[in-house]
């Protein structure tokens, strides 16, 4: 069996300014300044977050794009508490299983919860991407009425791939 490793962030300077390297506070942040322009795969952002505290901060603020690969492992508001200033979404609901009918159809998915804190928390949102996720009409209206769209910052797309777009027009 697989021991587990625990991770634990260090401050990147201590109250006299040292850091357990003996560096500053401000070389760390050279090194962010040099270094995170070459960093762009989200599993490596994601280590180098994990090497002090500071660059934690600095990765929640500086992140443009996160892929959520199952909806309901994070909560929309967690996600805009980590990462304030996205500007792409991609989310992914249901599993593959869905796709060859092996889970309900009705089974979960759904994107309304992720639409209603983009609304409230995103403003600088560029792109949605929603992949095997039940989509009602409501959804759709509460996402062009939301300042995300209706602010200057252009909302350049939406993404509905194997998606279940629920019509309320249809079920009347």
């Amino acid at each position: 069996m697989k021991e587990r490793k625990s991770v634990k962030l260090i401050s990147c300077s201590s109250s006299n300014g040292i850091g357990s390297s003996g560096s500053s506070s401000g070389e760390y942040d050279t090194v962010w300044d040099w270094v995170i322009p070459y960093v762009q795969d989200p599993r490596d952002r994601d280590a180098v977050s994990l090497v002090c505290k500071r660059w934690y901060e600095i990765d929640a603020l500086t992140r443009k794009h996160v892929t959520i690969v199952l909806c309901y492992t994070a909560k929309p508001e967690r996600l805009s508490r980590r990462f304030p200033h996205l500007h792409s979404l991609k989310l992914k609901g249901k599993p593959r299983a869905a796709m060859f009918n092996l889970i309900p159809e009705d089974w979960g998915g759904y994107v309304t919860p992720w639409v209603e804190e983009i609304g409230r928390s995103f403003s600088r949102m560029k792109t949605l991407h929603c992949r095997r996720m039940i989509v009602k009409d409501s959804d759709l209206e509460l996402l062009a009425n939301s300042p995300v769209v209706s602010i200057c910052i252009p909302f350049t797309g939406l993404q509905l791939l194997i998606c279940l777009i629920v019509s309320m027009l249809f079920l009347c």
